[in-house]
Order: C-alpha cells, then structure tokens, then sequence
C-alpha cells in the first residue's frame, strides 16, 4: 500500500471515530429509558450498520485490507471527542 492511501485510511479513521463517538452519544440519549429488548436489538443494528458503513468506505479507499493503525485511530479519536464531549456538556 502506498503512503497516500495510509494516509486516506488513517485520515478517514480519525473521522469515522469521531462520527461513531457522536453518534453513540446520540443513540444512547434515545435508548436511554427504553426496555431492555428495544436497547439490545437498535444497539445491535446501530453496530452492525456503522460497521458496515466503514468496510463499504474502507472498500473503495484501499480495497477493504485492515490495518491495525486504522483501528489505533478510530479508538483515538473516539476517546478524545468522548472527553471533549463530556468536559463541553459540564
């Protein structure tokens, strides 16, 4: 792999950390007060659907290979709007 597709992956995974963590954030608040079942099953979905959404787009940037870089920068940008997030909302 060449270093402008790295550099498209690594670039895409930071966004695509930044979008689950927001986006978890936003499931959350609805299935907040909902029964335990409802929870499970658009927890599962919501799972299911982003990580088909990332391999779609990992797809087309590099032919659907992983890295372990790529996953190092989704749970890095996930942490941190996490923290941004939470420290913004006090």
């Amino acid at each position: 792999m060449n270093l402008v597709t790295q550099i498209k992956l690594i670039i895409f995974s930071i966004f695509f950390g930044i979008y689950f963590s927001l986006f978890s954030d936003i499931n959350y608040s609805f299935l907040n007060n909902e029964n335990y079942i409802r929870r499970f099953f658009f927890t599962t979905l919501y799972s299911i659907v982003n990580a088909m959404i990332y391999f779609l787009i990992l797809l087309k940037i590099n032919s659907g290979s992983l890295h372990i870089y790529s996953f190092i920068c989704i749970v890095i940008s996930y942490i941190m709007t996490d923290f941004l997030v939470n420290k913004y909302k006090k």
